[in-house]
């Protein structure tokens, strides 16, 4: 489809919400709302990370773009997931004919020109995640963390604290944002000192912990406490399982906690398999030009910064398998050996030699979420 066909289709809505804040959205955005000046544009996304203000407009939730604009016309700004994204708005009574696939021809080549100029560009903040459990109470298929197939490991509460005192003289205790993540950061025994440690050595900037919620209601006084007094917000992804969200938002209101959702339906959840490449024969730019991880997805342990979730995580594959990828020196930056923050954020802005093991036209998107069979082919 080009831009033309698209003004065509959507051409006397008097609403029109783009679905997706995503760099194609943002283009068909612009696009439309510069080539439609009759009609209200609009724009939202399923993820909480997304939504909230953003240039001249705000980025709305999937069910307030709903609830204000029933009759208007939705254009889907996504490939892999929008089999999904209708399926999403038809369960909310969107008609069928009022749904438009919006990715054209001149919304991808922005979206490649965007992706490629803004990987190498250093980040002015850092941005990084720490996994404090490697393992976790939900078995998905196809988990980037290849957690079903982890070893049950805790973070070290001693070495976090050593890394984090690193990182925070290097970044003068300013970060853009940190997640405590896993596996299921829940998990681990000692979280409310690895909460603790992540704020006493980054006073300044945004800090989530990054949980599936399954054990959020259980967490003691101290728990919530802590989350007040070191303004530490909770990230949720939502699965398709039984949770009770509802009641979960009612507490952190309570407790005047920050929550986000990362997604916000608890009826659709799809995976990705990664596309690994066991021969390691990918080209590193074009698999580090077209990964969403990479210089996004960072990753701090024991020492050492990557610029995404896999090399710092393939070893969980390796000893499950009896695989062998290789990570070596120059996949990571040593916090210790770094001489600055700007020599750490220039170095993540760079391929790296793993990236020759993802395989970026092999992979498989918008896999119905499911229990993972333990099985090679769910990562290759």
């Amino acid at each position: 489809m080009r831009d033309s066909e698209l003004l065509q289709a959507a051409a006397k809505s008097e609403n029109i919400v783009i679905m997706g804040h995503t760099a194609v959205g943002d283009y068909l955005y612009e696009m439309l709302k510069t080539s439609c000046p009759d009609s209200r544009v609009s724009i939202c996304d399923t993820s909480g990370a997304k939504q909230g203000a953003w240039t001249d407009t705000e980025v709305l939730s999937t069910k307030e773009a709903v609830k204000c604009f029933p009759d208007a016309k939705y254009v889907l700004a996504g490939i892999t997931h929008k089999e999904a994204m209708k399926e999403q708005l038809l369960s909310m009574g969107i008609p069928a004919g009022n749904i438009l696939f919006g990715v054209t021809k001149e919304s991808l080549a922005y979206r490649d020109d965007v992706r490629v100029q803004k990987k190498y560009i250093p980040r002015t903040e850092i941005i990084f995640e720490i996994d404090l459990a490697s393992h976790c109470n939900l078995n998905c298929k196809c988990c980037s963390q290849f957690s079903p197939i982890s070893k049950k490991e805790f973070l070290d509460v001693r070495q976090m604290e050593r890394d984090f005192a690193r990182m925070g003289e290097l970044f003068h205790g300013t970060a853009e944002r940190i997640f405590l993540i896993g596996g299921e950061p829940l998990l681990h025994p000692q979280v409310e000192d690895c909460m603790t440690i992540a704020r006493n050595y980054f006073p300044r900037g945004e800090i989530s912990l990054f949980s599936n919620g399954l054990l959020l209601l259980s967490q003691p006084d101290s728990f919530w406490q802590l989350c007040k007094e070191k303004e530490i917000g909770i990230t949720i992804t939502k699965y398709p399982i039984h949770l009770d969200y509802d009641r979960i938002e009612e507490k952190l209101g309570q407790e005047n906690i920050r929550l986000e959702y990362f997604g916000d339906s608890a009826d659709f959840k799809y995976m990705t398999n990664l596309g690994l490449d066991e021969t390691g024969s990918q080209d590193i730019r074009y698999s580090f030009e077209h990964c969403d991880e990479a210089n996004q997805c960072i990753k701090l342990k024991d020492g050492k910064l990557f610029t995404c979730t896999r090399p710092a995580a393939i070893h969980r594959f390796n000893d499950y398998f009896g695989k062998d990828l290789k990570v070596l020196e120059e996949d990571y930056i040593d916090i210790y050996k770094a001489d600055s923050a700007c020599e750490i954020l220039e170095f993540l802005a760079q391929p790296i030699p793993f990236c020759k093991y993802c395989n970026f036209n092999g992979v498989k998107h918008a896999m119905e979420w499911g229990a993972s069979e333990k099985k090679i082919e769910e990562w290759t």
